[in-house]
């Protein structure tokens, strides 16, 4: 009589970047089954971009080693547990797999197609390598009770990307076609062909700019990657003259547009129903919060994207003032007219409500 053998899975030989991704695949895997959603091989072999083997090898080990009640309904067609109660309670993680799962890959997510996506993950993998040791983690503070909330990403060519990084690294002139962002609405859509030497690049906030020397205007001036197309190397060479400093070109609290490169004190004053969040808050690594005795939060700092912070202050509507600078106060009396204008002028008898 044959007694029957426990099976062993022996998993191949994969390097340390395959484990961790593993390790990820297997959380989202079970995630994806606690939906009651029934998915099949095929819905989470498209989900993670992989193939059908892959798949079935993972959720052979989540019935191995975890003891995972995974079964296959025949008419729903698809993965589900037998016991709702069952989660992934302990996985052993290195320090590393939870830095990746907890922050690196939903962050990756953000940039997926994206010309930098490679280098980021590179850059991470580089990351993850460096930290050591074992722990053990419980598993329900992972997954969708975590979320990733990024801004809107504007749409970069790869080729612009790639073209741009190049000219700066050979200091090489560059020429492309630019889509001005003040035009008129009648030549919103016009491109002019620009000429420009590259001094240095700035990604804020998920944005990318160019700033370069522009030929055209015989000024150094700021591009954004978003609006450039058709960028051409050229063959002159250029220098960056020494006394060149990026940092006078932007604040990377506010951005880089609307720039006269020298900084101002902006003082703002915020209602005291504000206090506890404006204090809590990193608003600029300059800024100084004062809490009056009547509850109202001073806070001062300095930009030198001035203009740019007005988007940020009429945010907060009626719960603060700009004290100064003149030109900023002036500049946000302005942008609350132009905002009640828009109001009256669709309430008004020639412009009916719908």
């Amino acid at each position: 009589m044959v007694k029957n053998k426990k099976r062993v899975y022996t998993e191949p030989m994969e390097t340390t970047r395959e484990n961790k991704i593993k390790t990820w695949r297997i959380l989202e895997i079970d995630k994806l089954i606690r939906t009651g959603k029934f998915p099949n091989a095929s819905d989470i072999a498209r989900y993670f971009e992989i193939s059908r083997s892959t798949v079935c090898r993972d959720i052979e080990f989540l019935r191995i080693f975890y003891n995972a009640p995974i079964e296959f309904d025949q008419l729903k067609n698809g993965y589900f547990y037998s016991d709702e109660t069952f989660c992934l309670q302990k996985l052993d993680l290195t320090e590393g797999e939870l830095f990746t799962i907890s922050t690196v890959y939903p962050l990756l997510k953000q940039y997926k197609n994206t010309p930098i996506e490679k280098t980021m993950r590179t850059l991470f993998d580089k990351i993850i390598a460096m930290l050591p040791g074992n722990i053990s983690v419980d598993t329900t503070v992972l997954g969708s009770d975590i979320s990733f909330i990024s801004d809107p990403l504007p749409v970069i060519d790869r080729e612009v990307f790639t073209q741009i990084l190049k000219a700066l690294k050979t200091r090489k002139r560059i020429s492309f076609l630019y889509l001005s962002g003040n035009e008129s609405q009648e030549t919103e859509t016009k491109q002019t062909r620009r000429s420009a030497l590259p001094y240095h690049v700035i990604c804020h906030r998920g944005n990318w700019y160019m700033i370069a020397f522009c030929n055209k205007h015989n000024e150094i001036r700021t591009f954004s990657f978003s609006r450039i197309s058709a960028p051409k190397i050229e063959k002159e060479y250029y220098t960056i003259p020494e006394d060149f400093d990026p940092r006078l070109f932007f604040d990377t609290s506010f951005g880089v547009w609307n720039n006269n490169r020298r900084k101002e004190k902006v003082e703002l004053l915020f209602s005291p129903c504000l206090a506890r969040y404006i204090k809590e808050h990193k608003w600029h690594e300059t800024q100084v919060v004062k809490q009056n005795r009547d509850g109202t939060i001073l806070l001062t700092f300095e930009t030198n994207q001035v203009l740019e912070s007005t988007s940020w202050i009429l945010g907060f509507g009626p719960l603060v003032k700009v004290l100064n600078p003149e030109d900023l106060v002036k500049a946000i009396k302005k942008k609350a007219q132009e905002i009640l204008d828009v109001y009256v002028k669709n309430d008004s008898p020639e412009n009916p409500k719908p």
